[in-house]
C-alpha cells in the first residue's frame, strides 16, 4: 500500500526527486500568490519518526549559466528553526479559524501514544507494532497530500515566498542534523500553461443515486478530483467530497480508463447539476468539466421475486410474486413474459399491463411442456426491472415426431454433411445423432450431447474398410422424451485407396501349359481380378484371365496359350468398385515346356491287402523325375493331393485306409524347372 501511494505521487506533473538513500520524497508546486510550495514525504516510518523528533531543514541553490555551462551556486538555508510539528497551543488557535486542521489535531494527539510505546517483548507484539507504525505513516502522508494546512501542521510543508519563477533552482531537504537523510530536487522556470480539463463527464440516474463517470486523463497533472453539485446551473456548487477523491479503488490508478463516483441525492423530482474538477497534491484545481444535468425520479430498486409456479391441472400455470414495500407505491403495473428455455426469447403472455396491486397471474396460453417465466415490474418513471427466471415443466409423456433425414454426402476429405427436416414441436430440445458402418452392429453416438440444429458436419476416416456409412437421428423434447429413430440414411463413401493386388503362390509346368495358383486381394470392395502375362519379347503385361462376380473365388488357372521354350512373367492386378486398380503383384517367371518330350506315368497298378492293412501302388516312368504327386479320392469324392514321394520311387504303400471303402488313385510326375507330366490313368480298388 505504501509503495502504491508513493508511486501515485511520482505520477504528478510536479517534479519529484528521491534522496540518495531513498529516504524522503520531495514534491513542489508554483502558486503565483503564495510562491513555491514544497511538500515532502518520508519513505518509511523510521524516517517519519526521525523527522517528527528532529524536524527538517530546507536549502536552496540557484543554477547559474556561465561559459562552462550550468553550475549550481551555494545552498542557502531557508528556514530559521527546524520545521516540525506545531505546538499544541498553536494548533488549537489555528483550528478555531480552519476546521480542516481537526485532522491534524487527531493525528498529532495520537502520535505520542504510538511513537513512545514500550519496546516489544515478543514476535507478536513486534508484528503489531510494525503494522500500526506503517498505518500511522500512511495516514500522515495522505493527510499531507489532502490539505496544505494539515501538511504544515505536521511539519511536512514549506512555502518559499522568495522564489523567482523565471530562475532555475536546486532544493534540498534533510532531517535536522542528518545530512545523510537528504533529498534534492531540480525546479525549472515556471511558464503559464492551460490547466487540464476533466473530459467525457457523464451523469446517469440510478435507483436512489446518480452515477458520475469521467475519463481518467493519466493521473498526471491533477490526479485527484473534487466533485460538485448545485440546484442551479449557474448557482453555488457544493463540494461533495471532504477529502480529494482518489478513484474507484481508493487511489488514482493510472491504468484505469474511467473514474466514477456515486452521489446519493437529497430529493426526488428535482433537477441537479454536477461538475468534476481535477486537483493536485497542493489543493490546486484544474479546469472543471462540462456541467451535467440530472432530473431525479424514483427508480425501482428491487426486482420482483417469484415465489411459486404451480399447475394442479397440468395445463394452467399460476405464478405468484412479491415486491419490496419501498418500491410498491411507484409501480405502474406488471407484465409476465415466457420463453421455451432459459435463454429466451421471452414474449409477453397477456395484453397490456397487469394492475400494480396484484401479486399473481394464471397463464393458460402455454402449448409447451417447458415454460420459463419472468415477472417485470414497470415504474411510473418509465423504468422497469425483471425478476430472475422461474421454470415450470408440465408433465409430458408425448415424444416428438419421428425425424426425417433429407440429404447426406461425404466429400473426398471424409467430411460428411447431413441435413434433416426440423421438427415443429414447441418443446423440442434437440437431436441425438448416431452413426454405423455395419447395420448388423449397434450404432454409436456422434455427439456427446445433443444438437438443436438441423445440420450436422461430421468427419470420418476414409481409410476404414467400408464403402458406406449409415446415419440415424432421434429427436428429444425438454423432458428428454425420445422420438422414434429416423430411418437409416445411407451415404456412399468416396474411394481414394486402390485395392491390394493379391499375390501368386505357386506354379507348375505341364503338358497342357503353365498352371498358376494365387491368393486374391482381400479388399472389401473387390470387383475384378486380372492375371497378367508378359512374354520375353513383349513390351508390357496383358491380361490372360479376367475374373469377376461369382468367379472371384477361383484361385487356379492353367495358361494353355503358351509356346514351348518361351519364358513368361506373370502377375496379379485387382480392381475395386470405384474403378481403382492396384499395382502389379510380385512377378513369377516360368518357361513353357516341349509337350512332346515330357513322358506320362504308365502301368499304374494297385494291390489291396486286408491282412497287411494297406494298399500297394506301383508304376513306371522312363525319365528322371523330381518327385511324384499321388492323388487320392475316397468313395467317389474329388481327387486331391495325398502324398508327394521322391523321384527315385516307383512304389508306394498307403497304410491310411479304412475298411469297406473304395479308393481312386492317379499319379503325376514333377520335373525340374517346374514342369509336370500329364496325369496317369485313374485306377480304383476296394479295401
Amino acid at each position: 500500500m505504501r509503495k502504491l501511494l508513493l508511486a501515485l505521487i511520482l505520477l504528478m506533473n510536479t517534479l519529484v526527486a528521491e534522496a540518495k538513500n531513498d529516504t524522503i520524497f520531495l514534491v513542489h508546486n508554483y502558486n503565483p500568490s503564495l510562491g513555491l510550495q514544497l511538500k515532502w514525504l518520508p519513505a518509511d516510518f523510521g524516517v517519519f519518526k526521525e523527522g517528527l523528533e528532529n524536524g527538517y531543514d530546507i536549502y536552496r541553490a540557484e543554477v547559474l549559466v556561465n561559459y562552462d555551462g550550468e553550475k549550481a551556486g551555494d545552498f542557502i538555508k531557508l528556514n530559521n528553526a527546524p520545521i516540525r510539528l506545531w505546538p499544541e497551543d498553536k494548533l488549537i488557535k489555528e483550528e478555531q479559524n480552519d476546521s480542516s486542521l481537526a485532522i491534524a489535531g487527531i493525528f498529532i494527539n495520537g502520535l505520542g501514544e504510538i511513537v513512545n510505546r514500550d519496546f516489544p517483548t515478543n514476535t507478536r507484539e513486534a508484528l503489531e507494532k510494525a503494522q500500526s507504525d506503517e498505518i500511522v505513516h500512511l495516514i500522515g502522508l495522505f493527510s499531507a497530500i489532502s490539505n496544505n494546512k494539515v501538511a504544515e501542521a505536521i511539519g511536512l510543508y514549506f512555502n518559499d515566498k522568495s522564489y523567482e519563477p523565471a530562475k532555475k533552482y536546486l532544493y534540498k531537504i534533510n532531517i535536522h542534523g542528518q545530512d545523510e537523510n537528504a533529498s534534492i530536487i531540480l525546479v525549472f522556470p515556471f511558464r503559464d500553461r492551460p490547466k487540464a480539463k476533466v473530459m467525457d463527464f457523464k451523469a446517469k440516474l440510478q435507483p436512489g443515486s446518480v452515477h458520475l463517470s469521467w475519463f481518467n486523463a493519466g493521473n498526471r497533472d491533477y490526479p485527484y478530483y473534487n466533485i460538485y453539485r448545485s440546484h442551479k446551473k449557474k448557482g453555488k456548487y457544493v463540494k461533495l467530497n471532504q477529502l480529494p477523491f482518489t478513484g474507484n479503488h481508493g487511489n488514482a490508478n493510472i491504468k484505469q480508463q474511467v473514474t466514477s463516483y456515486t452521489d446519493s441525492f437529497p430529493d426526488y423530482n428535482k433537477t441537479y447539476y454536477y461538475k468534476v474538477v481535477g486537483v493536485n497534491a497542493f489543493e490546486e484545481e484544474g479546469t472543471p468539466s462540462d456541467i451535467q444535468e440530472v432530473t431525479t425520479h424514483y427508480l425501482l430498486k428491487t426486482a420482483p421475486a417469484i415465489n411459486d409456479a404451480e399447475s394442479p391441472d397440468n395445463e394452467n400455470i399460476k405464478l405468484s410474486w412479491a415486491i419490496d414495500k419501498e418500491d410498491h407505491p411507484y409501480i405502474k403495473g406488471f407484465s409476465v413474459i415466457r420463453a421455451p428455455n432459459g435463454d429466451g426469447p421471452f414474449k409477453k403472455v397477456h395484453n397490456g399491463l397487469l394492475p400494480a396491486h396484484i401479486s399473481s397471474f394464471v397463464d393458460g396460453t402455454s402449448k409447451s411442456s417447458s415454460n420459463y417465466y419472468k415477472v417485470v415490474a414497470h415504474g411510473h418513471s418509465g423504468d422497469s426491472i425483471a425478476s430472475f427466471v422461474k421454470m415450470h415443466l408440465l408433465v409430458d409423456s408425448i415424444p416428438p415426431a419421428q425425424p426425417e433425414i433429407l440429404s447426406g454426402i461425404c466429400d473426398t476429405n471424409g467430411v460428411v454433411t447431413l441435413k434433416w427436416k426440423q421438427n415443429t414441436e414447441a418443446d423440442l430440445e434437440g437431436y441425438r445423432v448416431f452413426r454405423s458402418y455395419d447395420l448388423n452392429y449397434e450404432p454409436v453416438r456422434v455427439l456427446e450431447g445433443h444438437t438443436a440444429d438441423s445440420v450436422l458436419i461430421d468427419s470420418i476416416g476414409l481409410e476404414r474398410p467400408y464403402s458406406k456409412v449409415y446415419y440415424r437421428i432421434v429427436a428429444l423434447d425438454h423432458h428428454f422424451n425420445p422420438s422414434t429413430p429416423s430411418d437409416f440414411y445411407e451415404i456412399v463413401l468416396p474411394d481414394n485407396l486402390p485395392p491390394s493386388s493379391g499375390y501368386l503362390k505357386n506354379y507348375s509346368v505341364g503338358t497342357k501349359g503353365i498352371s498358376l495358383e494365387w491368393q486374391p486381394s482381400n479388399s472389401y470392395d473387390l470387383k475384378k481380378v486380372y492375371l497378367m502375362r508378359k512374354g520375353e519379347l513383349d513390351f508390357d503385361y496383358k491380361p490372360v484371365l479376367e475374373l469377376e462376380g461369382e468367379n472371384l473365388h477361383k484361385t487356379k488357372y492353367t495358361d494353355t496359350t503358351v509356346q514351348a521354350g518361351v519364358k513368361y512373367s506373370y502377375a496379379l492386378m485387382s480392381e475395386d468398385e470405384s474403378g481403382l486398380k492396384s499395382d502389379l503383384s510380385k512377378k513369377l517367371q516360368a518357361q513353357a515346356s516341349n509337350i512332346k518330350k515330357i513322358a506320362t506315368v504308365t502301368n499304374l497298378q494297385v494291390f489291396s491287402s486286408r491282412s497287411n492293412k494297406m494298399v500297394k501302388l506301383t508304376w513306371d516312368f522312363p525319365q528322371n523325375a523330381k518327385g511324384f504327386r499321388i492323388y487320392r479320392a475316397r468313395n467317389g469324392g474329388d481327387l486331391v493331393t495325398y502324398k508327394f514321394v521322391k523321384g527315385t520311387k516307383r512304389e508306394f504303400y498307403d497304410k491310411m485306409v479304412k475298411p469297406r471303402s473304395k479308393y481312386t488313385y492317379m499319379i503325376v510326375a514333377e520335373l525340374n524347372g517346374g514342369y509336370s507330366s500329364a496325369g496317369s490313368e485313374k485306377i480304383e480298388v476296394k479295401y
